[in-house]
């Protein structure tokens, strides 16, 4: 019985410290840097998406590494007023074409990366991280009134 007693107690003490250890990858933050392309150029995230920007590749590095990862589900959505109005999946590069055709000046574009893999030593592929992230973009599609364009002359 003591014996038994024992081995439970060092079991669980051995259970204990490995949890432990494994702690701080649990709660470790990963964080990603993305990068949007539109029409095979990189599209920087400080300028808005206009009606002909719909041939996308998301892109996604890790923050620290800086080692490319693999993003495998994207879905893209139309926000308008805080309200989504259509929403896609893609695989991380495809057509949003179906979202441009719907949207108006002021609307937003969602794109929640929702899967992201890592290539590892082993050379398989795993999860970087199980949650999602999001990259926001204004879309703006001037078209402009001939008739109201002031002509000057010299």
């Amino acid at each position: 019985m003591l014996k038994n007693l024992l081995f439970s107690f060092f079991g669980l003490c051995l259970f204990s410290s490995q949890l432990l250890a494994q702690s701080p990858q649990l709660t470790e933050k990963k964080k990603i840097k993305v990068q949007m392309y539109i029409d095979g150029k990189l599209h920087p995230s400080n300028q808005t998406f206009n009606r002909a920007d719909h041939n996308i590749q998301i892109k996604a590095y890790d923050a620290i590494s800086n080692k490319e990862l693999a993003v495998t589900l994207v879905e893209a959505s139309l926000i308008r007023n805080g309200q989504k109005i259509a929403t896609l999946k893609l695989p991380g590069t495809g057509s949003i074409e179906k979202l441009a055709a719907r949207a108006k000046n002021n609307d937003n574009y969602m794109f929640e990366i929702k899967q992201v893999l890592e290539l590892t030593e082993d050379l398989s592929l795993k999860p970087f991280s199980e949650k999602s992230f999001k990259v926001n973009y204004w879309f703006f599609d001037a078209q402009l009134d001939a008739t109201k364009v002031a002509v000057g002359s010299n």
